[in-house]
């Protein structure tokens, strides 16, 4: 099986330094029927110069405008190697660093500067590094910011995604380790936060859940509620590179519109993938009151549940996932409950949330086939879970969970069958990917 983010993975319970745990759950991440893979299929590019040798010592660069940081996880069965392909897209100069953290499978981890003529200068290896580890970001955040300084500073991430359960599974180094947005947040704010956090690649990564908990260590936030695949990005990462360098004092909030703008442009350039992109830009520092009047409204359901339950939601946009789809639109859910509710008080609730809502989406793009998406994902089973996995075990932490009853809500209304083990079907697609299975 091919490296794709439409295949089933399947992640054992999340392993903190509090909880060390060894049972499997089956995150079944993007249906099998795509056509096209979250990193790359094929051979690994060939860089055109050789990687320029490291520097005898590091010594702190002059202050620019950006710094761009990849933290790229490409520790998994048949991924290939990104930092080639973004070597060539983008290089730095006198107002942009543009740095790369690569741990490729079967590699050591290292870090990296994209020079002027497009050229990796390779800066420190770190030998073999679990890139699921909070630690391994706020290491390369402070590496960072203490060698390549700048007023602003990109991060974004490379590797699978799973909305509110996070980013970056690291299988050869802890089979059950990822970097759940509470980890990710972590990182973030002890290295002092950034200005915006890119997911290129990850699928569902356009979470209300992720994006609510990086709340206040990311001013922007930007990924895809549905599939998603570096092509998009590989798409549009030199035009990026052009438009920065020619608008450096350009405001974080217009640059996060034009990264939406270059995605929407670009979206015929990804063939058949195309249709399928969904890709927004969050204002963070929005989404506090969103939550706040969203959790109004699933205590009035908690309290009122055989009418939630009654309520049809065959308008609601779900997403590619697994069938039932286990993500949906928000916007597309608010709207479902307003033209159902008949109290008045509720319905006024609801234009509240939806307006708060629209308030933080600052630019969002979508295909063709993805029509009825509006800029963030919810999650929402509708069964195969028990109420004791909602959320859970990759939702410790997560603020969404305790600020908002939503949990509550879903736990009370849906099928609580409980989760079956795997069948031998996904087991051999996972041996095949390099997981091991107990």
């Amino acid at each position: 099986m091919r490296n794709y983010d439409k295949g089933v993975i399947i992640t054992p319970i999340k392993r903190s330094s509090k909880m060390k745990k060894s049972i499997w759950v089956i995150v079944l991440i993007i249906s099998g029927l795509l056509p096209f893979s979250c990193s790359k299929e094929g051979n690994p590019v060939q860089y055109e110069k050789e990687i320029a040798p490291p520097p005898k010592e590091i010594t702190p660069s002059p202050k620019k405008e950006w710094t761009f940081l990849l933290y790229d996880d490409a520790d998994f069965a048949n991924a290939y190697d990104p930092l080639a392909d973004f070597s060539k897209l983008v290089s730095s100069n006198a107002n942009i660093n543009y740095l790369v953290l690569q741990d490729g499978n079967g590699t050591k981890a290292s870090y990296y500067q994209i020079g002027e003529q497009h050229v990796p200068i390779f800066l420190r290896n770190l030998d073999e590094v679990n890139m699921g580890e909070s630690n391994t970001l706020e290491n390369y955040l402070n590496f960072a910011k203490k060698y390549f300084p700048a007023e602003r500073y990109i991060v974004a991430f490379y590797d699978h995604g799973g909305g509110w359960m996070g980013t970056c599974w690291d299988i050869t180094t802890s089979q059950d380790e990822n970097l759940t947005p509470a980890e990710m947040n972590d990182a973030l704010t002890n290295a002092g936060g950034v200005d915006l956090v890119l997911f290129t690649a990850p699928c569902n990564m356009g979470s209300i859940e992720s994006a609510y908990q990086l709340r206040k260590s990311s001013k922007y936030y930007i990924g895809s509620e549905d599939v998603s695949c570096f092509s998009f990005w590989t798409g549009m990462l030199d035009k990026f590179d052009a438009f920065l360098k020619n608008n450096i004092k350009i405001t974080s909030n217009d640059l996060a519109r034009e990264i939406i703008t270059l995605h929407d442009q670009n979206k015929k350039a990804n063939g058949i993938a195309g249709p399928l992109i969904t890709m927004s830009a969050i204002n963070t520092s929005k989404l506090s009151n969103l939550v706040a009047s969203f959790n109004n409204i699933t205590k009035y359901y908690s309290e009122n549940i055989e009418k939630f339950k009654s309520m049809p939601h065959k308008n609601i946009k779900k997403y590619l996932t697994n069938d039932p789809s286990d993500f949906c639109d928000f916007l597309s859910l608010l709207k479902s409950l307003k033209e159902n509710e008949t109290e008045s008080i509720i319905k006024n609730q609801l234009t509240e949330t939806i307006n708060l809502f629209n308030d933080c989406i600052v630019a969002e793009c979508h295909g063709d086939s993805t029509l009825g998406s509006h800029g963030l994902n919810i999650y929402y089973p509708v069964k195969k879970y028990s109420s004791e996995t909602y959320y859970s075990p990759y939702g410790i932490g997560l603020d969404f969970k305790s600020d908002c009853s939503w949990e509550k809500l879903i736990s009370n209304s849906l099928n609580k069958s409980q989760l079956s083990s795997p069948d031998e079907r996904l087991k051999n697609i996972l041996k095949h990917n390099g997981y091991k299975l107990n």
